[in-house]
Parts: C-alpha cells; sequence; structure tokens
C-alpha cells in the first residue's frame, strides 16, 4: 500500500469501528486501574528515596492507566515546580548580564535525602497553587531585568508560569509540552562481522528462546549457539500535539527492518493422500527469510511445519514437506512464490480530546501499552505473566470440518496467539498492533472507563479482522471505606466476516475497609461463551462462575489498594497478610485474560541467590523498559485457573528487629472444582542482616502432589490447552512432590571485597529448571474423540528420551555456588563466581548450572565503560541426544566483551564482541538476576552501534 492509502484506510476504520460499537453495543463501559494504586503507590516510594527520573516514570504509567488520578498529578506538579525552581536558581548563578548562554535544565539526581522530599511534599498546596504561579512570574521578570535571557528557557519558565493547576485533574497524557507540536525520537546504526561476512542487517528475537531452534541447524539456528544478531539499523519518531480545547493526536514511526514486511499469494495444495491445505508465506526483511508456521491441512486434519525460507528477488524457490502425523507419505509441494511487498513504519496513531472529566482516545493504531489493565480482584482483563503478550492481541482461528477423515470430525477453533507471541522486534517489543478507542469518564464518585480494540497482526490487511475486544468498568465510592465495583467484557471472534465465537463476561466487586489497616475484597462474575457457530452442527457452548473474596492486613494503610501495591515506609518495621479463597468453575471464561502462567511460581524463585535483578529489562539503551517491580509480582503463582478452587495464605514482613529481618511465608492449596485434590505449595524464605558485614538467607519449598498416572507427566503441559504431556516412562502410583532447602550467606570484608556462598539441597529437577531442555525433546500428532456423539479431532502432545531424565518419585540432588567480588578501585570491579550442581542436564539459562565465571567491569573514563565476561560450563547436550540419541556431557567456554562510549548524554558507540553478559532480558528464558547465557560457546561475531537520542 502507498502511505496515502493506507492513511485513508486508518482514519475510515476508526470510524468505522466506532460507530460499529455504538451501534451494537449499546451497555455502559467502566475502568479505573487496579495498577493504578499499585504504580502510585511505587511512585511514592521511589519519591521518599529521592528517586525522581523513577518516580515520575511510574506516575505517569498511572496517568495512562488513568487520566483523572489526581494523587499521580499532585507528585508530578511537585516535581515539575522543583524543576522550575533549579532552572531558576541555576540561571542566577550563571547568567551575566550582556552575555547570552546556555542554559539547560539540571539532570536529576539519583538520590535525595527523604527530609526535602517531605519538605518538597509539605510545601505543596492546591489552594495557594495561583499565588505560587504569580511568584514565579515576578521572579522571572525580575532576572530578565538582570540579564539577558536566551529564548528556550524564557519560553519553558513561562508555559510553567501560565500552566493551570486544578485541584482535580482533567486529563493527563505524557509529558504535555507547551508548544503546539513535539518531535522526539533516536536512532541506531550498526554493523556486524561473522564467518568472513559482514552484516549490516539479522535480527530475530525468537532466536533468543527456549523452544525448538536449540534442536535445529536451519536458517540462522546454531542449536545450543543459536542467539539474536540483533544487527539492525532504526529510525524511531515521536510526535504529539496537545490542545487544552481541542484535539490533540500521537504517532510514532518505526523505520526499521519490521517495517519491510511481505507475503505471498494464498495458494491451495495437495498431498499425495489427496489433502488440501491453504498456504501463504510471510517474509520480513530482519531476516531475509519467510516465518515458520504450522498450517493445518483441510480434508484429513493433518498438518505440517512451514520452514523458513530465504527470499530472492523477491521469490521464494519450491520446497516440500511432509505431515505431522503421517510423514513422507503425505507431502505437501508449495510452488515457487513471488512475495509483494509492503512498507509498515506506523506503531502508533492515536487521537486525544479531554474536557474537565473525561478523556476519549481514538487510536487507529496502537501498542500493547494501551490495552486496558481492570483493577477488579481477579483482573478479568490484561491478566498475565511478564513474558507474555496480552490477550487483547490474541486473534480468533475458525475451525473446519475434516470431511475426508474417516470418520468425518470437525478441528475446533482457537484464540490463535502464535504471532502475538512470536513478532517481536529485537527490543523485546510486540509488533502486533490495536485499533480502537478508549473513553474515560469521572463523574463525582463514579469513575467510569471503557476500551474497545482489535488486533492487527503484522502481515493482516488493515481491514481485515478477527477479533475485538471489549471492557466497560465503573466504580462507585459508596463511602469512604466503601467501594462498588461493576465489570463487564467481551471477545468477539470472526470467520471472515461473520461472527464465529464469543465470549462475555460480568462482575460486581467490593472492596470494604474495616479500619486503615484491614480490608475486606469480594468479587462474583459470571460468563458465557460460544464457539464455531459458523459450524452449526459443532458448536461449543460454555457457561460458568467464579468467586472470590480475600481478606488483606497491614501495619501500613491499606484500603483501595491491592496487595502488591502496600509497600514500607522508609526503614519502618512492616508487615502484611492476606488470606483468600477463590472458585472458578471449569465453564468459566475471561478471553481477555490469561491466568495459566500466573498460577505457578517462576523457575527463578525457587533458587537463593545474591546477584542483583536487573534494573530494566531490554535490549538497547532507548524502548519502553520492564523494570524489576514490573516483574517480581509473578514471582509466586496463585494457583487460580479454570476449574479449580484455591485457599491461600500469604504473610510477609520487612525490617524487623531493627530492621534487619525480611521474611515471607506462602501456602496455597488447589483442588478442581469436583473436590480432585491438585497440589500445595508452601513455601518460606527469608533475609537476615546478622551483623553490618553478615547477610543469610533461607529459602524452604514444598510442593506436594497426589500420586502420579502412568504416561502421564505431572509437570509438562500444553500451554495452548492446560492438557497434559505423554511420559511413557511415568510408572503408576509414584510420588512427583518436590522439596527444597537453600542456605545462603554474604560477607563484607571490607569496602572492596565480598563473598557468598549458598548450598541447595533438593529433588526438584523438573519446575526450578523451567522443565528445560527436557520440556523441548517434545511430539505432537492428532487423535479422534466423541462427545455428544460428534467426532472432534484434537492435538496430543507428549515427551521424547523421557527415560534419561530423572522420574518420579525424583532423586535428591546438591548444588554448591560460590562467588567472590573485588573493587579494588571505584572504577573497577571484578566477580567470580562457581557453581557445583550434581544435575547435569541443568542449562546455562541462569547460574545453576555447572561453570565458572568471570566477569570484569571497568570505567577507566567517566562516559567509557569496558565489560569482559568468560563462562566455562559442562552439561549433557540437548542436540546430541535429539540427533545422536547418546547422552554426552560437554564443556564449553564462552569469552564475551563490550564497550560502550558515551559520547554525549543522548548518544554512545558501542562495540561488542562474542555473545552473552549484558543482553537484555524480557522474556521467559532468562533468570532477571542474571547470570544465564543464550549461548554455550563463543561466538565469532564482532558488533558495532551507534545510538543516539534526539
Amino acid at each position: 500500500y502507498s502511505i496515502h492509502k493506507m492513511r485513508i484506510k486508518l482514519l475510515i476504520f476508526s470510524c468505522l469501528l466506532i460507530v460499529s460499537f455504538v451501534s451494537n453495543h449499546p451497555l455502559p463501559a467502566f475502568a479505573s486501574s487496579g495498577a493504578e494504586n499499585y504504580l502510585v503507590d511505587l511512585g511514592k516510594q521511589y519519591f521518599k528515596a529521592g528517586r525522581l527520573e523513577d518516580a515520575e516514570i511510574e506516575f505517569k504509567k498511572a496517568l495512562i492507566i488513568n487520566p483523572g488520578s489526581s494523587e499521580a498529578r499532585k507528585y508530578l506538579n511537585i516535581m515539575h515546580k522543583d524543576k522550575i525552581d533549579k532552572v531558576l536558581d541555576s540561571f542566577k548563578q550563571k547568567s551575566k548580564p550582556g552575555k547570552k548562554q546556555e542554559i539547560r535544565l539540571p539532570e536529576p539526581k539519583s538520590a535525595f535525602k527523604e527530609e526535602r522530599m517531605q519538605k518538597m511534599l509539605d510545601a505543596y498546596d492546591v489552594e495557594k497553587e495561583e499565588e505560587y504561579l504569580e511568584t514565579l512570574r515576578q521572579r522571572k521578570r525580575a532576572l530578565e531585568e538582570e540579564s539577558s535571557v536566551k529564548e528556550g528557557l524564557s519560553a519553558r519558565i513561562e508555559a510553567a508560569a501560565q500552566k493551570p493547576v486544578k485541584e482535580k485533574a482533567s486529563s493527563y497524557t505524557e509529558d504535555k509540552p507547551s508548544r503546539s507540536l513535539e518531535i522526539k525520537g533516536d536512532y541506531q546504526l550498526s554493523l556486524g562481522y561473522s564467518g568472513g561476512d559482514v552484516i549490516g542487517n539479522r535480527a530475530n528475537f525468537d532466536l533468543n528462546e527456549e523452544n525448538w531452534r536449540i534442536l535445529s541447524d536451519d536458517g540462522f539456528n546454531s542449536r545450543e549457539n543459536t542467539f539474536d544478531p540483533a544487527v539492525y539499523s532504526q529510525l524511531r519518531l515521536e510526535l504529539d500535539s496537545f490542545k487544552d480545547d481541542g484535539w490533540g493526536f500521537h504517532t510514532y514511526i518505526d523505520v526499521s527492518p519490521w517495517s519491510f514486511i511481505g507475503k505471498s499469494e494464498k495458494v491451495t495444495v495437495s498431498s499425495g493422500f489427496g489433502d488440501t491445505a491453504d498456504v501463504q508465506l510471510k517474509y520480513w526483511s530482519n531476516t531475509g527469510y519467510t516465518i515458520g508456521e504450522i498450517v493445518y491441512s483441510d480434508q484429513l486434519g493433518n498438518s505440517f511445519s512451514l520452514p523458513e525460507v530465504k527470499v530472492k528477488d523477491g521469490k521464494t524457490v519450491s520446497f516440500s514437506v511432509s505431515g505431522l502425523d503421517w510423514g513422507p507419505a503425505d507431502t505437501f509441494t508449495i510452488p515457487e512464490l513471488e512475495i509483494e511487498r509492503e512498507f509498515w513504519p506506523l506503531r502508533e496513531l492515536w487521537f486525544e480530546r479531554s474536557g474537565y472529566d473525561w478523556n476519549l482516545r481514538v487510536f487507529p493504531v496502537g501498542t500493547e501499552k494501551l490495552v486496558y489493565t481492570s483493577d477488579d480482584p481477579l483482573m478479568l482483563s490484561n491478566r498475565h505473566t511478564y513474558w507474555e503478550e496480552s490477550q487483547w492481541l490474541v486473534g480468533w482461528e475458525p475451525g473446519h470440518v475434516n470431511t475426508g477423515a474417516i470418520p468425518e470430525n470437525f478441528f475446533k477453533g482457537w484464540w490463535n496467539d502464535s504471532l502475538a507471541f512470536f513478532t517481536r522486534d529485537s527490543s523485546g517489543g510486540r509488533l502486533t498492533s490495536l485499533r480502537g478507542a478508549s473513553l474515560s469518564l469521572d463523574l463525582n464518585r463514579l469513575p467510569i472507563d471503557f476500551s474497545t480494540a482489535s488486533p492487527k497482526t503484522l502481515w493482516q490487511d488493515y481491514e481485515r479482522f478477527d477479533a475485538l475486544g471489549n471492557v466497560v468498568r465503573a466504580k462507585y465510592f459508596w463511602l469512604d471505606n466503601l467501594t462498588l465495583g461493576l465489570i463487564y467484557t467481551s471477545k468477539l471472534g470472526y470467520n471472515k466476516r461473520t461472527l464465529d465465537a464469543f465470549t462475555n463476561t460480568a462482575g460486581f466487586d467490593l472492596n470494604y475497609g474495616f479500619s486503615p489497616n484491614t480490608e475486606i475484597f469480594l468479587e462474583l462474575a459470571t460468563s458465557r461463551a460460544e464457539y464455531d457457530r459458523s459450524s452449526p452442527s459443532y458448536d461449543t457452548k460454555k457457561k460458568g462462575n467464579t468467586l472470590h473474596l480475600s481478606l488483606i492486613n497491614s501495619s501500613g494503610n491499606v484500603f483501595g489498594r491491592n496487595y502488591f501495591a502496600i509497600v514500607p515506609s522508609a526503614k519502618e518495621s512492616f508487615y502484611k497478610w492476606k488470606l483468600a479463597f477463590t472458585h472458578m468453575d471449569e465453564g468459566f471464561e475471561s478471553a481477555l485474560s490469561s491466568f495459566r502462567e500466573t498460577r505457578d511460581d517462576t523457575f527463578w524463585s525457587r533458587h537463593i541467590s545474591f546477584r542483583e535483578p536487573f534494573k530494566y529489562y531490554f535490549t538497547g539503551i532507548y524502548g519502553t523498559p520492564l523494570s524489576w517491580d514490573d516483574i517480581k509480582v509473578f514471582k509466586i503463582g496463585d494457583g487460580i485457573d479454570y476449574g479449580r478452587d484455591v485457599v491461600s495464605f500469604r504473610w510477609e514482613a520487612e525490617n524487623l528487629w531493627g530492621g534487619d529481618l525480611n521474611s515471607l511465608f506462602d501456602v496455597r492449596n488447589v483442588h478442581n472444582v469436583n473436590g480432585k485434590y491438585i497440589e500445595n505449595v508452601s513455601r518460606f524464605e527469608s533475609t537476615y542482616k546478622a551483623s553490618p558485614k553478615l547477610t543469610a538467607k533461607v529459602l524452604g519449598i514444598y510442593h506436594d502432589l497426589p500420586k502420579t498416572k502412568a504416561g502421564i507427566d505431572p509437570f509438562i503441559i500444553d500451554p495452548d490447552t492446560g492438557g497434559p504431556y505423554e511420559n511413557a516412562s511415568i510408572e503408576d502410583g509414584k510420588d512427583p512432590s518436590l522439596k527444597t532447602l537453600s542456605l545462603g550467606a554474604k560477607y563484607d570484608f571490607s569496602n572492596s571485597l565480598y563473598s557468598n556462598f549458598v548450598w541447595e539441597h533438593s529433588n526438584d529437577s523438573t519446575l526450578a529448571y523451567d522443565n528445560f531442555g527436557r520440556g523441548i525433546l517434545d511430539w505432537n500428532s492428532t487423535e479422534t474423540y466423541s462427545l455428544y456423539g460428534r467426532n472432534y479431532l484434537k492435538e496430543i502432545f507428549g515427551v521424547y528420551y523421557p527415560e534419561v531424565f530423572p522420574l518420579p518419585a525424583y532423586k535428591y540432588f546438591d548444588i554448591l555456588k560460590f562467588g567472590i567480588g573485588l573493587k579494588p578501585r571505584d572504577n573497577l570491579e571484578i566477580y567470580i563466581d562457581v557453581t557445583r550442581n550434581e544435575y547435569h542436564w541443568a542449562q546455562i539459562i541462569d547460574e545453576n548450572t555447572n561453570h565458572i565465571g568471570l566477569e570484569v567491569s571497568y570505567f577507566p573514563f567517566e562516559k567509557l565503560g569496558l565489560y569482559f565476561r568468560y563462562v566455562y560450563s559442562r552439561v549433557k547436550d540437548i542436540s546430541e541426544l535429539n540427533e545422536k540419541h547418546i547422552v554426552v556431557k560437554g564443556s564449553h567456554h564462552n569469552i564475551f566483551s563490550e564497550m560502550k562510549w558515551r559520547l554525549k548524554n543522548n548518544s554512545e558507540l558501542v562495540a561488542q564482541y562474542g555473545v552473552g553478559g549484558l543482553m537484555g532480558i524480557s522474556n521467559v528464558s532468562y533468570s532477571p538476576f542474571g547470570g544465564g547465557i543464550p549461548v554455550l560457546d563463543t561466538q565469532h561475531i564482532i558488533r558495532i552501534y551507534y545510538r543516539q537520542k534526539f
């Protein structure tokens, strides 16, 4: 499409979307945000600690979720005034009559004293806002009389002085500038050298994942040494225009390899068995290849995997693939196809208009950050773990009748998340777009929000859509200690232009504060769903209910906050606990949220580490960061999912015994709704600063499970359906329960020397290692089953080579970890770590594999940093097992080095050799505490990046 045609289609579709929804969905729409309270409280903690940059980020996030958040706006106003004061003071001290100087806003300091923060809070008074602004004006005029003021500084101060501030903010958009148009952005130029070739463009985020690529050497895969080369150039522009009395707009343009895409025409191919399948190849220029997808046949219910095919001169070569069920006997031949290219640089485009108590935003193109997150206790909109895509981005894949099968059967439609998860750039940013609108109202004590959006995959024609999500959320602040809420969500799936699937969920919730320290939450919700409506003989209907009841108590103020938003102040002794019960019918469904990954512990939470978590998780210095505070709430699972009853209790305490002790106890008991026992998971962990130099940690986990069922793996499941994997080596009646005890200590000998030690005794060779790599040694097939007199086809999964991995009852093994840190100079740090693990299948996704590591960080100059890492590891080889069917324990050496030269505050030059060390982590594959690397052996690749922000 030309740019002109694309613009027209964007505008037409946005108008049609709004008209269609208004005419067909007359329901009210509500939305506040539970995440809002968490973000505001987190911002307050950063503010009190003097971390103003971090505080500003969290308050802005809160205002994106709820533009009417007066608390977030208040703190941003305080910081805004503080910046202006600094500018004026700086000008008064530095400017001289008759000489113009370039005056810049000073960089915010990383830490301030809490007393200064409290003074800023005490000085803030909305009623005296105009008096303060008039003082600013007078100070500005006096300074202008003393000296010549540069035009840019004058305009900035004038805008701040004239900016109206209301006690109740009407709306807020990220950093509304004083001028009508603001342009900002960044660009990256990169070059690589590997294998005798100069690389200018080679990148694919999926190459970092723990998936089938580790078993393959197709395309850019190198088996256990597969990694994202991340060599690409990029230009990103953001344009913002804001008007108090009219429409404002925002657009984000990204010119990068991911902006140049293409696809072939859709063709029907046949196999030797007379089966047929529709094939369309999808291309992106970041690899120069088409993408790999699974294609399902039309007649027999077979499937096959499309390889990644090189595109040369705008065409692909002819190739053949075998069906997964019947192998070479059922071969499909895909002919030579021409790729029609397209330029799609638009990542965001939205228009916004606000009044005193309302805000309307229309987004013809939006990113995942525009997704609505509900604040009801169960989070029925946008619930998912940190590495997962939002269900708002997931489209509908219609089912089909296999007319050639004997007997005839039906393959059910499903919410297909494959492209939403797979299509990401090298910084982890998702490339699936949203088309929709949102409306926020603040009717005195009744905030009401509405959002509707349809996902668009990277290769989807703009005018085509296969899913539409809607949410309505309202909260009524009836009393100071009583809030009532309503939520309605729906998701519609389309087969061409016909409604093929829908889910409707409606819920009521309340939170009541018995006291400032005790609060109760209640939520009741019901859902109704129908799938495959366009195939009436095989349609499926579901309905179900859910109930959630929880009681929270804390030494701090709890009302209006979710559990994770309750945080301690400074170094005061603090505790909080939560008792909860959740019942969720098997037939209940909220298609805008996912519970499957949030129900279980993360693998990295089942070990002790003395490494500090990375502050942000993303590749590159620019982009939207995922912070540790965003991730840590997913550390421990809650057990909640469809068809389950869960009783849970969590108790946490911080700053006990004079601020030296932090502890946590968590337990959850899970049964299915018919009373069958599923699991009981108990955890205790504590950190105790025994002396100024000695810190001790303890972690205990008891994961009790019912006896095994023969042929069924107790841990590996299908992430899409939740169904179990087959494991032929599992015997009946064995105990698969897991137990872990970890002890650790860190001792600071001096400011320049410390050491740490961890001992772990456990039989957890499954969940604590993310089931890697036995989880990727899997197979899939199909089988027919009958339900209510109808024949259906479903996929089944199982694991290869189960006999070589531990089996129930799992044997115990020990891990010993030792680390020593040296800081001989302020600009030089050295860290050496050693791990001895008796479980030799542990792969290097974290520090718990057998290895010896050396890390050196050196800053010879203030703006020049050098980093070096060497890792010697010894592991059992997954690829050798897969290809040669033998167990081999191999030794590996990995060297990585990096130089970062900060040319200016907004630009840097980076040179890298090898792979590892400082790679950003924004997915499930690696621990956020570091220690993991995506390759085992040294990769002889040189990469040079120049980055600048403007």
